[in-house]
């Protein structure tokens, strides 16, 4: 099966759940259709939706290397994505640990209220700078066993994330610190998926 286009339908999306026996939600995923945007930014964009102003902003790589940040200025309202999630330990296997606190760092002077985090109730200045002083222990801890030569799993115990966590983690660094592509071809990723 080959990948979904930008701007095609989903069909053949589906196929592995349908494979495994989720026609359902098989037959949602075809019918997808990916809309590639007609604006795009780099740093800071402006919108006027209706009269309010709303602010995009991309801080930098943390949990994605395409995190945005929507801010509705006049209600005080930061909506954080997945950079902030508070339901539980952040997400890494997409991420990007070494850079992802000096993006919080960069969050934390502009946020003037609630901030909507990508999973978890709605937290304040205070949890960001908290997690983004987590994250960079985390990096911190990574790049010391990197230069001491250990391997991911004997460093698992030194970050302060559940193992599973803490191996997607140290994964991802030692791939940062290694200068690897940070995502894997789409070919392996059917492969490893079993589409190809």
């Amino acid at each position: 099966m080959s990948g979904a286009a930008i701007g095609s339908t989903g069909a053949g999306a589906g196929e592995p759940w349908r494979e495994d026996g989720d026609h359902e939600f098989a037959a949602e995923l075809d019918g997808v259709r990916i809309t590639p945007p007609g604006r795009t930014f780099t740093d800071v964009a402006s919108l006027d939706l209706g009269g309010r102003a709303v602010v995009l902003r991309h801080l930098g790589r943390g949990h994605t290397d395409n995190d945005i940040l929507v801010e509705v200025p006049d209600a005080a309202v930061t909506f954080a994505g997945d950079l902030v999630e508070e339901s539980g330990p952040p997400v890494f296997s997409d991420a990007f640990p070494l850079d992802w606190p000096a993006t919080l760092d960069r969050l934390v002077p502009l946020v003037e209220g609630a901030v909507v985090p990508g999973h978890g109730a709605v937290v304040d200045r205070g949890f960001v700078a908290g997690q983004a002083a987590m994250l960079a222990g985390v990096a911190r801890a990574a790049r010391d066993a990197y230069g001491d030569g250990r391997a991911v799993e004997d460093a698992i115990g030194d970050l302060p994330l559940p193992p599973e966590e803490a191996r997607d983690a140290l994964t991802r660094a030692y791939r940062q610190l290694r200068g690897d592509p940070p995502y894997d071809p789409p070919e392996r990723l059917r492969a490893d998926l079993g589409l190809a």
